[in-house]
């Protein structure tokens, strides 16, 4: 199977590995304020554990046997589906897309990714590979156009996911996050995937220059470029800085890749552990770039690549 190019309110607050978690008392009337969107959640039994799963789902989908892509968004730590998609509005995407947006939700607030700091008491690979053939079952989904993107500890999820299941997702996208060095070492995705990542310098959660634990920003996009067999790069492709709020965005890709994959890698002068394009909404984060949209940014990115 290869590659071929084809809601914003709550407090946040610091925990654990200074990572955070957003209250989301608002957001379910955000998200059912997008119009030509349904929202509805399922439960998936996984495990002998109850899992939930919010769906976005566009209302006006053309008549048909017509499949339409779908994005799995994975939350931050402590995050919930809810507030994900109020953070990132990613129901735009459904609205004006046709995109299914599927939002799983971690257990106890957080994703098991692995890594040796981290013991897997909790099989999420298993439980998205769930997901996503309840998913077909269930919706007009093409199998070959789906996409996931995290955020933070969703980020790390994201990549453990790719490395073992890399057939079932077309392209990811990494946001304030990085690969576990553990991870990185241990990872050999099947295909090459496109990605693209979108990291602050000045993120203090997961460090843009990397620690014990987790890799630069700079590692991690070379990782999936090694991946991917890409050839050239990384080269500076855009310079964006629209918005005078302290942030300069640097569009980074490595190109030359087998099946048409590609890596892009949204570097964020002075950026925080923060979702581009959202709304600042704690200062212990960092600077919020309004420079780039990611939700819209990654779907561009996208769009442009299946499974074949």
């Amino acid at each position: 199977m290869a590659i071929h190019a084809g809601l914003h309110r709550g407090w946040l607050a610091l925990f654990g590995l200074a990572l955070f978690a957003q209250a989301g008392t608002a957001a379910a009337r955000d998200i059912g304020s997008y119009e030509n969107v349904q929202p509805y959640q399922q439960q998936l039994l996984v495990d002998g554990r109850t899992r939930d799963v919010l769906y976005l789902s566009p209302t006006d989908a053309p008549p048909g046997p017509v499949l339409a892509p779908a994005v799995i968004l994975l939350e931050y730590l402590q995050g919930s589906p809810v507030d994900m998609a109020d953070l990132t509005e990613v129901a735009a995407l459904a609205r004006d897309h046709g995109v299914h947006v599927i939002l799983p939700s971690s257990l106890n607030g957080r994703w098991n990714y692995g890594g040796s700091s981290f013991a897997v008491t909790v099989d999420d690979v298993g439980f998205l590979n769930q997901v996503i053939d309840s998913a077909i079952a269930r919706l007009p989904i093409d199998p070959k156009r789906i996409y996931m993107a995290g955020y933070s500890n969703g980020g790390q999820m994201t990549q453990r996911f790719i490395c073992e299941q890399a057939s079932r997702i077309a392209a990811g996208a990494i946001i304030a996050g990085s690969i576990h060095n553990d991870d990185r070492l241990a990872c050999a995705p099947g295909l090459p995937t496109p990605m693209v990542i979108f990291h602050g310098t000045d993120d203090e959660q997961i460090r843009y220059d990397g620690n014990l634990l987790f890799s630069s920003s700079l590692q991690t996009a070379q990782h999936w470029a090694n991946a991917a067999g890409c050839t050239l790069g990384p080269t500076r492709v855009a310079d964006l800085d629209p918005n005078d709020d302290g942030t300069v965005v640097h569009l980074q890709r490595h190109d030359g890749c087998a099946d048409g994959a590609r890596v892009d890698h949204y570097i964020i002068d002075n950026g925080g552990h923060t979702w581009p394009g959202a709304l600042s909404v704690s200062v212990a984060l960092g600077l919020t770039t309004q420079d780039v949209d990611a939700t819209r940014a990654m779907w561009q990115f996208f769009r442009a690549f299946a499974r074949r």
